[in-house]
C-alpha cells in the first residue's frame, strides 16, 4: 500500500483530520510540521497553488513512484511532502464524518479519492 498513491493520500489526509479533530485550535501548520522549524512559508505556497497542485497530483497519481515524490523525500516544485497537503484537501472535501472515513477498507479509500479527483 505505501507505493499506491491514491491509498496513501487517503490514510495521510484520515490522519490529518483525525488530528485536526483530536487537537482542535492548532496552528495549521502543526499538523502538517509538528512545531518544526524550517517550514513557514510551506502551507501557504501550497495555498497559493492549490488547484494546481491538486490537478498535478491527479495527473501524476498512477505514476510509479509518485508516493514518494508527493508523500516522501521527493521534492514538488522544490517542496517536501506537497501530497500531505493535497491529500488534508480532499479528504476534508469528501465532507465524511470520522466515523465514516474509519471505516472505509483501502478499496474504498482509493476509489474516494479517484472521485474526489474526479478520475471515478
Amino acid at each position: 500500500p505505501e507505493e499506491d498513491t491514491a491509498w496513501v493520500a487517503f490514510s495521510e489526509g484520515l490522519a490529518i483530520q483525525a488530528s485536526r479533530r483530536a487537537r482542535p485550535g492548532q496552528l495549521d501548520d502543526d499538523y502538517f510540521w509538528y512545531g518544526h522549524a524550517g517550514f513557514e512559508d510551506w502551507l501557504s505556497w501550497c495555498g497559493e497553488r492549490k488547484d494546481e497542485l491538486v490537478e498535478r497530483f491527479a495527473a501524476e497519481l498512477d505514476v510509479v513512484g509518485s508516493a514518494e515524490t508527493w508523500f516522501g523525500s521527493g521534492l514538488v516544485d522544490g517542496k517536501w511532502r506537497v501530497g500531505y497537503f493535497v491529500a488534508d484537501q480532499l479528504v476534508a472535501g469528501m465532507n465524511r464524518t470520522l466515523p465514516e472515513l474509519v471505516a472505509m477498507d483501502p478499496a474504498g479509500g482509493r476509489a474516494a479519492i479517484r472521485a474526489a479527483l474526479g478520475l471515478g
